[in-house]
Formats: C-alpha cells, structure tokens, sequence
C-alpha cells in the first residue's frame, strides 16, 4: 500500500512507526511527527536508502544524499545517515544545519571525512561558510542557514519557532522553556550562531533519561557525603552564644558596604587550581539551599554544579579580601576558614558545606569581609563571567537577578476588628521602670527599630508589649508560617534552626521576628524554648497601631503650632506638612542658653516641653507667648536677636530652619509678597471652564467677585488648570477653589461625586456585558487573580482582570480593591493604563482596561541583557515622572513602582498598571505596602508617609534600569531594610554619569523634607535637572519622542510578549459568605 502526505500526518505515532517498520524504517518512540513523515515517504520513495543505512561495512554500495532530503531529517537520522556513509560527527556537534553540512562535505570529496579528521575529533569549522564556493549541494545548504534571520523568525507564531527550532535539532522541551518570543528567538539565533552551549544542556538531559531507565545502576559514592547537606551548619555556628551572634555579622560578606573598588587580578590569582571527584547530584542539592539559587529548576543546578571548578587555598591564606570587587561564589568541600572584618575583628567561622560571595553574582559590589583559610582548604569554585556565559545561552540575558525571580510586593494586612477595638489596658500592660528600660535597651539592637529615638513613640510602643511564660519544649515559631509578633527574652534560652543557617542559640535580650512587625512574612527560623522562659510579646497590629496614633497626634500638634505663625497661615495643608516634617527635635539641659541677643537668626524655635525664659540686656522680661519664638530670622534677611532665651529646666524643643524653609518654599521673602499678591484669599477669579484636577465636562465654576469670602463657597486645592477647547491656557498652584455650592450643575470636589455632562458619560459608557466578552488566553497571574485577553463584539480587544472576592476577603484587602477602582476612575493621562468598565459576579470582580500588549518592561529589560543606556532610562524615568506629576496633582500616590509594573505598548510607550495600592490623600498615610526593594525609610519606621514615597521609588527605579540592580538589594529582606534605613551614604557604580548620580543623590534622600519632588519645584525641579536637559516633556506626553525600542506586536490578539499560563484554577464562590458590601462598587 502506497501512503500520501495526508494519511500520514493523520496517523497517531505508534500508527506511523508501524507503517515505517513495514518499510524497513526504525521510527524514534519520541521525536518531531513531521520529520518522521518526510522519513516515511523519503523510504517509500527510495526503498535502497533503507539498505544503505544497515550497512555500513562496505562504503561502494553507499549512495549520497541531497539537501532536500536531509533537510527533512531530524537530528538522530542525520547521524544515521552519516553513519551509513562512513563519517563521524562528534557529539558537540548539535545543529542540524551543522550535520547536514558535514555530510555534504564529506559526499562532495568523495564519501570520506574532512582532511585531518582523526577518529572524529576534529573540530567543527569556525567559518563553514568559507568552504561553499563554487559547491552546489553546499550552496543549497548556505540558503538554508541564511533563510531564517531574526526579521523571519519575528514574523512566525510561536509554535512556528518552536517548530523551526526542533527541526534545527534543539530539544522541544528547551525551546518551550522561553518566557517569551523575543527570548525564543534570541536562543534560535544564538544556537545557529554558537550551538557547544546548548550541546551541553541536551548531553546532560540524555544521560538523565538514560539512568532512570537503568534502575539496579549503583551511582558513584559522594565524596562529599560527610558534608551536612541535610540539616548542617551554613555558616559553621558553635554552640555559645557569641559564635551564635556571629552569624548575622558574617553576612556582611555580600553587602557592599566598603565603597573601595580593587583590581581583582590579585584576587583571580589566589589558591591553586586542582580536579577534585564530586557528585554532580549533591552538589545540585547543596544549591538548591542557596536563597539566590533556590527558585532555579533542578537540571539548570545541575548543569550549574557540572560547570564547577575546584580551587585549594593553604592555611593562613585568605581566599579574598575586605574591599575587592567580587569575582565569583564558592562552596567549601573542606577545612575551615575565618570570617574577618576590618584589620582582626572576627566576625565567624566557615566549615565543610558553607556557602560565601553569592551577592558578587548579582553586582559588582566590594567584599565586605576577608575571608582566610585556617587549615588546608578546598572549595568549589563558579567565577561570574561562568554564570554569565551559562545564563546568557540559557535565558538570553546577562541580568542574573532578573532571572532568578520576579519581584513580591509586601502589605500589612488590615487589623482584625478586635485589635482594632481593644483598648490597650494599662493593668494587663504595666511594666516597672526597670523592665521599660531594659526592653527599650534591647529594642534599639534592631536594625529596624532603631530609628524611634522619640519618647513618645517609645512609650506608646511600650505600652503595648505583654508578658508571657512558656515551657522547656515549646514552639515559639514555625518555619515558613507567618509571623506575627516580635518576641523579647526576658529570661531563658531558645534554639533556633533553619535549613539554611543551621543552628543557634538565643538567650536574654535578643529579639525574634522584627520583621514581622513590618507586614506578612513567614518565619525563616524553627525556634523552640530549651529551659523555661519568660518573654516581651507584642503584636504588628498593635505595634503599628500605637505607632499610627502618636505619629498622627505629633503631627497634628507640630501643624498646630505652625498655624500660629503668619508665615504659615498663608500654606496650603500640603505645605504646611511638608514644613512640619522638616522640623528638628533639640534638648536642652537647665540653664543652657538656645538663642543669643544681638546674634543674627537663621532658625525659629516651637516649644514641645520645659520651659524657658528670655532676658533682654541680663533682665528677665514677661512673656506672653513662650510656644513659639524666633520667626523674625525666617521672614528677614539679617534679622538679630532681640533677646537671650535660656532653658530653665530640661526641655525639648522643635526647631525650623531658614534653609529648610527655603528648601521647600523657596526665599521666604520673596514667597509672602507673591502669596499677598497673586493668592490673596479674598480675592480670586476662576474663568468659565475650568479644571480642578480632574477633567470635567459642561460644569460650570461660578466667577467670583473681588472681596467675596472664598470660605463661604468653596474648599482648598492644591492645583488648578485653566482648558479653553481641550487646550491648556493657564496653570495656578494652590488657589482656593471658588464654588457655588447651591447651583445645581456645579463641581463639588469632595470626590464623593460630581455631575457630569451626557456627551462625557456617552464617551465613558462601556455598552458590552460581562458574558459578551470572549476569553482568548491568559495574559497574567497574580497573587488575587488573572488578566485575560478578551474580545468584544466588535472585535476590538481588552484586558479583564479578575480578582477572586475569596483572596480579597482572606486576605482583608477589599480596601485597596475599591480604591484602586476609585482611583482609575479619576485619572486620564497617556500614560495611565484606562479603565473602561468593571462588573461582579459570584466569585470574582472584574476590571475591563485598555490592552497593551508589548508586555512588561521587566521583560524588555531582560531581552536587552538586564540593564539599559542612560539614554533609554532617559526616556522611561521622564514618563514615570509625567505619570507621578499628574497624579500627584489629584492628591494621589501609588506606592509600588517597579518594572514588572509598566507595560509597553505597541509604539514603544509605557502604560502604569496595577494601582492596587494607589490612595488619594490629604495628609500622612500609614499603611506597610510596596516592593522590599523599593519601599521607602519613613514606610519602613511606620511614622507616616506622603507623596514623596513615589520620588523615593524613582530614584530607585533609575538606578535599577542603569545598573541592573536595585541600590540596596541583598539576600534577605531583613538586611534590605537596614540598608535603607541606614545612614550610610549610597554607592553608585562607576559607569554612572555625573549627572545621574547628581540626580539620584537629591531623589534618594532619607528625609522626605529633604527630597527632590517634594522641595520647592516638586516635579518641574527633577524635569530641570542636568540629567534631562534637552529632553522635552510636553513632546513626549503628546508622544512625539522616538521610544528607544518598539516591541513587534503583530495584531491585537498577538500575546506573544507576555508568559505562557494554564488556566487551571477555578475561583472560590463565595456564595451566601458576608462580604462586607464591598463588592457593590463593582457594576
């Protein structure tokens, strides 16, 4: 029987192999199909081809092959063919392409290997395309190579790629690995340019398969077996105390604490190089415990623990140290080494089976310690540019911190109802003055809680702790359950136990879970009462509770007090904080003098407790006011003191300088008499259509005579925009806003709600129901749903994101989804994801948003090898500082910058989505929320925090786009906050301009008085930075700046640029479950 094309591709695959058995043809059990049916009808055609394949005795009876049929061949059946003909093609040879060029070399000299072939290994030609002149079959295979450039490949699906790539012989599991096109076709380039890289990872794969199927093989012993890879020490902790606390000074090894940058040569040339037997298999377990390996799949650790190198270092040497720039990771096989932090101060001790120097992967930061061989020791050795070169063949990016994970973001979860009620009872919370002290004491050893130095948040957070008593055995935490108080032994001892840190001991004074103070985090430590023990408990929701509350009473009091000054009288409310959070607390012991008469003034001073008393010419005078003096040295230049203020007691004052004034205001001279002059809070006049923050159509804004009480008709805005026919004509800052509150079609702007016209609601409505929307594929996953690319009626396409009303309930975040709603509502912006309609059913609620499908810049970032120019940054940071300015207008923060949180659209464009925690405000927000890496210091201490938060993030976002890292990353979350909350000045690599460091150094300032955006000019003084000169912001919010990439999107169901998901998971119905009402936002 003779078979088409057609019979054969309908045929499942043991069908085909029986048909190709009947042939003569051994068929592979696994393999491309349609390679298998050219097979087959290749034999059908030429029944001989069979024949020579089996013998390979005799090369006279061989026939040659032409290109088109071994074009149709896979990989395996190359080497069968080559085989028949009497030439070897050593392993490392993996291309198609490759194979195919040696047989036809091999036929076109007369059926015999290349020239000086011995026994196959020779190496494959460098420049194949050299040996093709005047050779027709070679010609052909020539056409073939060259007909598959990037601009092909960029116009093929991705089951075309995956296709292509197989019949170029890369394995299919490798190729579907790739996140996305861009990735899979750079791996197909890179394979026809370089295949040895991929040769290895297929090798690897095969040797895998092949002793799984040989169950009774016995593998060889590990050398490492005495290594406690199971339940050991990481870094070697003895059994007292002071080695216990050792532990954490020894991880400053991959901070970049030393700001020094030394040539590394000396480095590379330490220790000798020696071949030591491992076990591939532990040693790929042993990597799966680093944290910055951990998310990594099993066959790329072990392609990692294959590529290792061993390295042996005698006593006394050191294996690097404090100050170099990081060269490479290490894994101890054996002997010991110390732990050194400046000249001798050692800090720990290293052994068999611990792990050092996994941060110099990640940046080029500075050792932050010496680390030296105490006996003879050997340790396995990876060097940076072995990772690079590995991660690039892999994943198509030299950016190894973008490829290990994607970024979490962190919330503190809402209080529950009964700590939100509670009142915190002095009885069940006294303490006596010694145990106050001693927890006080005990608590300024954290990193995180250093900060409160105030008395009054100390006593508030004090009030709060509560004693408890457990037995000898007790389980204090659990590993990998959250965590939700912070513990403070009293007495007693505790063991703590990790996987990765072994074990230590834990004994009066120290603390236990200080993150979790900050926001939901699980336990990184199994920690278990050894004796009896009395311990300080106090919840994160009380904790961050109690400090809410005296933070907001301190602000409201320092407001009070500015509000009696006539400088401060003329602020708006945002204003007047700015200047409440740039005041300085000062003491003062009896009798010392605070100011001096005659002297020339530069501050004003606000009396917080004491009390004080002023002479004029060495004569006590009566003073009416005594809260406040001083405010003369603000308002005139050269103003001198009228009189000696002394404390009479020990008193704590609040002091404003001139220059902070003048930092946020500007020259406070100059600032009043524009304020008498243009803001006159009598006398304004708004035009006919305007816009208050917000666009609003057909609403009329009564015209306001001079000399009308502006109180009596409207409330205080912080920005004003005058639009004539869609064009902006006019711009005021902080006018009060005249309104008509009595007429009927008038703005009121609380934000509860406003009229507006029929043509805006025509221009708003969505006329599609949810069940019209046709679900095409997932385009995301988060932690509270998907987004999913739908279709509408008319064919255009959307975005439905779609939040499970279960996870928002479990997780008490109905808040943050209202307000994201809220707040998408209010804004309209080009840069600014749009929201077109949301709905509700039983289990989910669903936003319907504008699609964007170039997909994330995290993903673009990667493509391009992990970091960008500063003049593509250039172009990303001035639209986030658009987006921000504008938002900030509306009194709005968003709180969660990051790259996995803009998407870029099909003309280059970016688009800010997920505006989970965005919030409008008035004054100080409390609420833990953000990304580690990007969460701000005043987030961090939980004192309250405004926009500067989102400036705070932009410094952050630049320095990650140039540099590739974020500029306090490390391991653990726990060292990232102290990094921030330090006040250690920050690095920048040197690769940095003078200009963006400039830039940088004003947004990543810890005092948030201190920061650009919020300092005199807000967003217009970043946009006037040296950075941006030349750049032109009102020419890219029109879009008329040529992005640096535009990302090929085919049509608008092309979702090739987001990651493959499976929708397997069906939400929760909540059913007849209370919710709270919540979800009646959601039409």
């Amino acid at each position: 029987m003779r078979y088409n094309y057609e019979d054969l591709a309908a045929m499942s695959l043991p069908e085909l192999r029986k048909v190709g058995k009947s042939l003569g043809l051994e068929l592979p059990k696994f393999g491309d199909m349609r390679s298998m049916v050219w097979e087959v009808l290749r034999v059908q055609d030429n029944p001989k081809s069979v024949k020579i394949q089996k013998s390979t005795s005799s090369k006279k009876s061989m026939v040659g092959y032409s290109a088109k049929e071994l074009e149709r061949m896979n990989l395996k059946q190359l080497r069968d063919a080559a085989k028949s003909i009497g030439i070897y093609v050593p392993p490392r040879i993996g291309s198609s392409a490759s194979v195919i060029r040696e047989i036809l070399r091999a036929q076109d000299k007369g059926l015999r290997p290349s020239s000086g072939d011995k026994k196959g290994k020779k190496k494959p030609n460098s420049n194949p395309r050299a040996d093709l002149k005047g050779n027709s079959s070679q010609e052909s295979l020539l056409k073939l190579e060259m007909e598959k450039n990037r601009a092909d490949l960029e116009r093929m699906s991705r089951a075309q790629l995956i296709h292509f790539g197989v019949k170029l012989g890369i394995s299919k599991d490798y190729l579907t690995f790739a996140a996305t096109n861009t990735r899979l076709i750079s791996d197909i380039l890179l394979f026809q340019r370089d295949p040895k890289g991929f040769q290895a990872q297929m090798e690897r794969r095969h040797k895998n398969q092949k002793k799984s199927e040989k169950k009774n093989d016995k593998t060889k012993k590990s050398t490492l077996s005495h290594l406690p890879w199971g339940g050991g020490r990481v870094w070697g902790v003895e059994q007292d105390r002071q080695q216990a606390k050792s532990i954490s000074q020894a991880k400053v090894i991959t901070c970049r604490s030393v700001p020094s940058l030394h040539n590394i040569t000396a480095a590379m040339s330490r220790g000798t190089t020696v071949e030591v037997k491992i076990d591939v298999k532990e040693i790929a377990k042993a990597l799966e415990r680093v944290p910055l390996l951990s998310k990594l799949k099993k066959d790329i650790l072990g392609l990692l623990a294959n590529s290792s190198s061993a390295k042996r270092t005698v006593a006394g040497e050191p294996v690097f140290l404090e100050g170099e720039e990081g060269d490479g990771f290490y894994l101890i096989k054996s002997g010991k080494a110390d732990v050194i932090v400046g000249k001798d101060t050692k800090v720990g001790q290293l052994s068999a089976g611990d792990y050092f120097g996994e941060g110099a992967l990640i940046n080029k930061a500075p050792r932050g310690a010496t680390v030296k061989a105490t006996e003879d020791m050997i340790c396995l050795f990876w060097t940076k540019a072995k990772f690079m070169e590995m991660f690039t063949t892999i994943y198509g990016t030299r950016n190894l911190h973008t490829v290990f994970v994607k970024r979490h973001n962190v919330i503190a979860s809402e209080d529950q109802k009964a700590e939100q009620t509670r009142p915190v009872e002095s009885k069940y919370y006294n303490k006596t003055k010694d145990e106050a002290a001693e927890i006080r004491n005990w608590l300024k050893k954290s990193a995180l809680l250093s900060h409160i130095t105030d008395d009054n948040h100390f006593n508030a957070i004090l009030r709060g702790f509560f004693k408890k008593t457990v037995e000898p055995g007790h389980k204090l935490c659990v590993e990998k359950e959250p965590g939700l108080f912070l513990y403070v032994i009293q007495h007693g001892a505790f063991e703590a136990i990790s996987k990765d840190q072994g074990a230590r001991s834990l004994h009066r004074g120290d603390l236990i879970g200080d993150v979790a103070l900050l926001h939901d985090s699980p336990n990184t430590e199994a920690i278990t009462a050894r004796t009896r023990s009395d311990i300080w408990c106090i919840s994160r929701f009380t904790f961050r509770r109690l400090l809410k509350e005296v933070s907001e009473g301190e602000m409201a009091r320092r407001c009070a007090f500015l509000a009696q000054t006539d400088l401060c009288r003329a602020l708006s409310s945002f204003e007047r904080h700015n200047i409440a959070e740039a005041l300085e607390e000062v003491k003062y012991d009896s009798g010392d003098v605070i100011v001096k008469q005659g002297d020339v003034g530069d501050c004003m001073y606000f009396l917080k407790s004491g009390d004080v008393t002023a002479y004029v010419n060495c004569q006590e005078i009566q003073w009416k006011n005594k809260e406040l003096f001083g405010e003369l040295a603000l308002i005139s230049d050269g103003a001198k003191r009228a009189a000696t203020v002394r404390a009479v007691e020990p008193t704590v004052l609040l002091r404003l300088s001139k220059l902070a004034v003048e930092t946020l205001l500007g020259p406070v001279k100059i600032f009043l008499e524009q304020r008498a002059k243009e803001y006159n809070r009598h006398t304004i006049v708004f035009p006919w259509g305007g816009t208050f923050g917000m666009r609003v159509f057909g609403t009329k804004v009564t015209k306001v005579e001079k000399g009308l009480q502006a109180e009596r008709l409207g409330v205080q805005v912080g920005w004003c925009v005058v639009e004539v026919n869609g064009k902006k004509v006019d711009n005021f800052q902080d006018f009060q806003m005249a309104i008509d509150t009595n007429s009927e079609n008038s703005l009121v702007f609380s934000g509860l709600g406003k009229k507006v016209s029929k043509k805006e609601k025509k221009k708003r409505h969505f006329p599609y129901k949810l069940p019209q929307l046709q679900k095409l594929c997932i385009l995301g996953k988060g932690s509270f749903g998907s987004v999913y690319l739908v279709k509408a009626p008319n064919n255009e396409t959307y975005a439905l994101k779609c939040v499970s009303k279960k996870i928002v309930l479990d997780t008490k975040q109905s808040k943050h989804i209202v307000s994201e709603k809220e707040v998408m509502e209010k804004m309209d912006h080009p840069f600014i994801i749009k929201l077109k309609s949301t709905y509700k059913d039983s289990k989910c609620v669903f936003f319907v948003l504008e699609l964007c499908l170039g997909g994330e810049l995290f993903g673009l970032i990667q493509n391009k090898g992990g970091a960008l120019s500063e003049r593509a940054t250039r172009f990303y940071a001035a639209s986030v500082v658009s987006i921000f300015a504008y938002m900030h207008k509306l009194d709005i923060i968003y709180r969660d910058l990051k790259p996995e949180n803009l998407l870029v659209d099909a003309q280059g464009f970016l688009k800010l989505v997920d505006f989970g925690f965005a919030k409008q405000i008035t004054g100080s927000t409390f609420t833990l929320c953000g990304t580690p890496d990007y969460l701000a210091p005043e987030i961090i201490r939980g004192t309250g925090h405004g926009k500067g938060v989102d400036w705070w993030c932009l410094g952050v976002f630049i320095y990650e786009l140039v540099a590739s890292y974020a500029p306090f990353y490390s391991d653990t979350p726990k060292q990232t906050y102290k990094m921030i909350c330090s006040r250690a000045p920050i690095t920048f690599p040197p690769s940095f301009s003078r200009h963006l460091r400039h830039l940088l150094a004003g947004l990543l300032k810890r005092k948030p008085a201190d920061r650009l955006g919020v300092i005199r000019g807000g967003a217009d003084r970043i946009k006037s930075m040296e950075w941006f000169n030349g750049f032109d912001f009102e020419a890219l919010e029109a879009k008329r700046v040529k992005p640096p990439y535009i990302i090929p999107v085919r049509s608008r169901l092309d979702a090739s640029n987001f990651d493959d998901y499976s929708d397997d998971e069906e939400p929760y119905d909540c059913g007849s479950k209370p919710t709270g009402g919540w979800e009646h936002h959601f039409g």
